[in-house]
């Protein structure tokens, strides 16, 4: 699950996309998990306040055990 007006990140390579392409922008990720009151309330106010700051900062979302990493051999 996750927020519906942050970006959610999925795979490895989402987040390897996200931190190599934010050139002239501070990344914000969050790490938690979407169940949790705490993460929930914190993604709110990132959403509110995200159209106020989107010039100098992208947020994403990632849940804490959702992110796939895989190993190569």
């Amino acid at each position: 699950m996750g927020s519906a007006l942050l970006s959610t990140l999925r795979l490895k390579s989402e987040v390897d996309t996200a931190i190599r392409d934010t050139l002239d922008k501070v990344l914000v990720l969050r790490f938690g998990r979407a169940t949790d009151a705490a993460c929930l309330h914190l993604d709110d106010i990132r959403a509110r306040s995200s159209w106020d700051i989107s010039k100098f900062t992208s947020f994403t979302v990632m849940g804490f055990f959702q992110v796939r990493f895989t190993m190569a051999m």
